[in-house]
């Protein structure tokens, strides 16, 4: 009569044990796609946030550096070969609907709004995209460009490009796998859309 014994051979424990293995890998990848996916998506809800918020800016008429509103409002400058991880928020006091990054036209005092006798240049933050994304391709109508200005004129604003087109494109990627992308639109009535 055969004994008739309780318990696990060594190669079904083995069997369960690689299993379990083989699942703990594709779990632990997953995760670390969709962390990705979600920091692109942070940054991508934050640049959304920031053209609204240089948008509501422009609306308020807030005041800058003591000089009163900008008379050009305020806008997001981006330039993807000088900086592709970073764009800047600034007020546009000469009404030329461009950042200035320099010369003559790049304070308020200069561009003769500054009633207060207070220097205040264009410049107002420098906006850092999440860590691990980067900007990779800029769009006005279409057509590819390397820099672009999206400026907000008050009181209604009214919205304008620094390059001709009905729309801008900003595509956002992921640094480390370029085919990941979020795409975030603006257009001319102040719609912004991320695709």
């Amino acid at each position: 009569m055969l004994l008739k014994r309780k318990g696990f051979t060594i190669i079904e424990v083995l069997v369960v044990v690689f299993i379990v293995m083989i699942l703990s890998v594709i779990g632990v990848a997953n995760y670390q796609g969709g962390e990705d996916d979600a920091v692109l998506k942070i940054a991508s809800n934050k640049l959304k946030q920031d053209l609204r918020r240089a948008e509501i800016m422009a609306m308020s008429t807030r005041e800058f550096d003591g000089s009163g509103c900008p008379q050009g409002g305020y806008g997001i400058h981006f330039d993807k070969i000088n900086d592709d991880e970073k764009y800047i928020l600034f007020a546009d006091c000469d009404k030329n609907r461009l950042y200035d990054t320099g010369g003559d036209v790049n304070k308020c005092k200069e561009a003769g709004e500054d009633p207060t006798g207070v220097d205040a240049e264009e410049f107002f933050e420098d906006i850092k995209i999440e860590s691990g994304v980067k900007i990779t391709d800029l769009k006005v109508g279409g057509a590819s460009s390397d820099s672009l200005s999206i400026t907000f004129l008050p009181p209604n604003p009214e919205i304008f490009f620094s390059r001709a087109g009905d729309t801008i494109e900003i595509t956002l990627s992921l640094e480390n796998d370029d085919t990941k992308t979020q795409v975030v639109t603006v257009n001319k009535t102040g719609l912004i859309n991320i695709k």
